[in-house]
């Protein structure tokens, strides 16, 4: 395929004439509205996990964290997530909207590679009804420029697929009406890589929004990208005026063993450098990152590991913390922003039963619940205030994990909750490290320890009566 502008050979002798007489004009910096974090989609079951140095999950992975989806639990068999599964996908997005997060800028790694279908998935999600944060755009940050050379004719084919494949999308984040593309760049690229892109750009006729990596120098050719950014978690906080700016909670590299942390987790550190962001005059801001667990820079809710088991065993997290700073400074984006929470242990009449309890919901608004985005369950009605409190039977939940979406005039909250085989025999052991720790918010503990022990008195029983017809057989010999 080629553009209304002629071949792409033709561009570049036009391109090679002009970029050596003509110095295009400089305008001022555009800006992306919101806040934005860089996505990572490629984890898998257990795909990215075990990292370059075979680590075997979910004994161990490589990442100093896990994620925490299922609050004050450790369950890394659940909690070491694939991207590409809907349920993990309706969670993220809860998250990112009770961040106020507007956009999320996700790794791609060219077309048909995982991370090119998780994409796909992510745009599908963020767009259907069930969709906790339907007002979230997407855009890709093109890696392969990062770890090779690719040529002009490469990366222009490459557009041409995003274009038509996700660009039109009303998810696809776009600027003047122009799809953004955000490009990493290797340590020694520098002029030649932004001429390469400035030429591509000219080629589909300026249809696209390039965002290209900085490097030393890169003011003499800022007229080569339409904006610019640094990619640089280990700091703090650094802004490139008028173009961009961001924020990192910090970093830890699980395979370069560093030790200390690079740059160690400090909320009180993020949310002084958030507040430095969020005032800084530039056109584009960012977190760095929402889920690159590799490198210890997430904001996504986690909780820290330990070697001091063997395997990994769990410490004392941050859950959503960072999740909680961002959503009190960023600017709200919806008028309601409804919660779901999940009490799952509750028994009446030695009948156990799952209670649903919503906040924030409009008021007097019918709620209807779905079963991993699926199953409609049942429905209820919003308070004046917006809460509600229904229960739903145990039997309509199959074992394993599970996302219960509560849904209302377009608003929608989920919340996460695991149901564990009915047969195993769940033990606490957070301070010993012997065995998974697992607290009140999972399923049926209770009533697993009582299946569990209800063989000890018959098999007692037993055993004196074979005891008994022992003895009376031998006084009945005498």
């Amino acid at each position: 395929m080629r553009g209304n502008s002629g071949t792409f050979e033709t561009s570049l002798v036009v391109f090679l004439i002009t970029s050596f007489f003509v110095t295009p004009t400089v305008s001022a910096a555009p800006s992306i509205p919101g806040v934005g974090v860089f996505f990572y989609p490629w984890y898998g079951h257990w795909y990215h996990w075990r990292g370059l140095d075979n680590f075997n999950p979910p004994q161990n992975w490589s990442s100093h964290y896990v994620p925490e989806i299922l609050p004050g639990v450790y369950l890394p068999q659940v909690e070491l997530y694939d991207s590409n599964d809907t349920r993990i996908i309706l969670w993220q997005l809860y998250e990112m909207r009770n961040a106020h997060v507007s956009y999320a800028i996700s790794s791609w790694w060219g077309r048909g590679s995982f991370e090119d279908g998780v994409f796909e998935r992510l745009l599908e999600v963020t767009e259907s009804n069930i969709s906790p944060h339907p007002k979230l755009k997407w855009c890709i940050i093109y890696e392969l420029e990062g770890y090779g050379d690719p040529s002009a004719e490469k990366i222009r084919d490459d557009l041409l697929y995003l274009l038509h494949k996700y660009a039109w999308r009303p998810s696809y984040l776009k600027v003047d009406g122009k799809p953004v593309f955000f490009v990493y760049a290797g340590k020694n690229d520098t002029v030649e890589y932004a001429r390469k892109w400035y030429l591509v750009k000219q080629s589909l006729n300026n249809s696209v929004f390039i965002v290209l990596k900085v490097f030393p120098g890169y003011r003499k050719y800022s007229y080569y990208a339409d904006s610019w950014f640094q990619y640089a978690p280990a700091l703090r906080f650094e802004v490139q005026e008028p173009y961009s700016g961001f924020v990192s909670p910090g970093f830890w590299k699980l395979w370069k063993n560093e030790e200390p942390p690079v740059l160690r987790r400090d909320p009180n550190e993020f949310e002084k450098a958030l507040k430095h962001l969020i005032s800084s005059d530039v056109g584009i801001k960012t977190v760095q990152t929402w889920n690159e667990w590799h490198e210890g820079t997430q904001v996504e809710p986690g909780q820290l590991v330990s070697e001091a088991c063997g395997a990994y065993c769990p410490l004392d997290g941050y859950g959503e913390e960072y999740v909680r700073i961002m959503g009190s400074l960023i600017p709200k984006i919806y008028r309601y922003e409804p919660s779901l929470e999940i009490k799952p242990n509750l028994v009446v009449n030695d009948t156990p039963f799952i209670q649903l309890v919503g906040r924030g919901f409009p008021p007097r608004s019918t709620v209807e619940f779905l079963v991993d985005g699926e199953l409609n369950v049942t429905s209820t009605r919003a308070g004046v205030d917006g809460s509600f409190i229904w229960d739903l039977p145990p039997e309509d939940f199959p074992e394993g994990f599970h996302i219960i979406v509560a849904k209302s005039k377009g608003y929608v909250s989920v919340a996460a909750f695991y149901k564990p085989p009915v047969k195993v025999l769940v033990r606490e052991s957070r301070a010993t490290f012997t065995t998974t720790r697992v607290s009140t918010t999972t399923v049926w503990d209770k009533s697993c320890r009582d299946e569990a022990s209800s063989w000890k008195m018959p098999a007692i029983i037993i055993i004196f009566l074979m005891g008994l017809v022992a003895l009376l057989w031998k006084l009945r010999k005498r």
